[in-house]
């Protein structure tokens, strides 16, 4: 089953990517769809356990500041987000800890990514640097 969805188009830095759409599900893998084809574009297992099990919640997608390139952003139920870059076949930037349970909502804004988890903490990191900023937990 599909848990989320995103519809993006993707410029690079040099030159446009075609418009893509990016599904997670609750087997922990970020699909990768070019509807001009009859299969996912890419595929990439980011949020499974050791026995093959987890899930995708929430995908955010955010301008590298850097250069103004997209970066692809992750949550899911192995507690971490993961930072992608789709210009070099979606590969991991950064892991982002910090959660102790299922992260359930992320917010991407520039260079910041704000997450909140069943937890009842509030996580803000810097999605070029890897570093967590703030956490704010429930008490």
């Amino acid at each position: 089953a599909v848990g989320c969805l995103q519809k993006q188009k993707f410029n690079s830095c040099d030159e446009p990517f075609e418009e893509l759409f990016l599904t997670g599900g609750q087997d922990g893998v970020l699909q990768v769809w070019d509807f001009r084809l009859s299969a996912p574009a890419h595929s990439a297992a980011l949020h499974r356990n050791t026995k093959g099990k987890g899930a995708i919640s929430c995908i955010g997608v955010s301008s590298n500041v850097s250069c103004g390139c997209p970066l692809v952003v992750t949550a899911g139920a192995d507690r971490t987000i993961k930072v992608l870059d789709p210009r070099f076949s979606f590969q991991i930037l950064h892991t982002l800890e910090g959660h102790r349970d299922f992260i359930y909502s992320l917010f991407i804004s520039g260079s910041l990514a704000w997450s909140g988890g069943s937890d009842g903490s509030v996580h803000v990191h810097d999605i070029m640097t890897g570093k967590c900023l703030y956490g704010l937990g429930a008490s």
